[in-house]
C-alpha cells in the first residue's frame, strides 16, 4: 500500500471522531450530523457563485467576497441541518425508537 497523504489522514480520523461521537450521542443523530456536514459543503460548494453576485453591491474584494458568500451558504446550511437533526431526534425518542 503505498503512503497514506494528509487528506487521507484527515478524513480517516473524521471517521474515528465521528464513531466515537456516535458510541455516546446515538448512531442516526450521527449518522444525520455527517450526512449533513457533507451536504453543508456540497450547497456552499455549489451555490457560492451565486451568493457572490448577490453580494457584490456590498462586498468589493472578489476574495473576501468569494469566502463571505461560501461561509454564509455553509453555517446557514448546518444551521438547517442542525433544526431538521433536532427534529428527527425528538421523532426517534416520541416512537420509543431510542
Amino acid at each position: 500500500m503505498d503512503a497514506l497523504i494528509w487528506i487521507d489522514w484527515v478524513i480517516i480520523s473524521i471517521i474515528g471522531l465521528s464513531t466515537l461521537i456516535s458510541l455516546w450521542r446515538g448512531f442516526v443523530k450521527e449518522a444525520m450530523s455527517l450526512v449533513i456536514w457533507v451536504g453543508a459543503f456540497i450547497i456552499a460548494r455549489t451555490f457560492h457563485p451565486n451568493m457572490q453576485a448577490l453580494l457584490a453591491g456590498t462586498i468589493e474584494t472578489p476574495m473576501v467576497r468569494l469566502i463571505v458568500a461560501f461561509a454564509i451558504l455553509f453555517l446557514a446550511t448546518l444551521l438547517v441541518g442542525a433544526l431538521v437533526n433536532r427534529a428527527l431526534a425528538q421523532l426517534i425518542k416520541a416512537t420509543g425508537l431510542s
